[in-house]
């Protein structure tokens, strides 16, 4: 078997624990992935 095929299946798992870390780590901090993405069903405090 080659490395790739043993590894690739936890290659999303790396990348998740990784944001898990970087949002422990910065919890103040909040990563917006697209301009304008927000929630639209979330009210507004009141």
């Amino acid at each position: 078997m080659s490395i790739n095929l043993i590894y690739s299946p936890y290659i999303p798992v790396i990348f998740q624990v990784a944001s898990l870390l970087a949002a422990l780590t910065h919890p103040d901090h909040r990563v917006i992935y697209a301009p304008g993405d927000s929630l639209p069903c979330r009210r507004d405090a009141s």
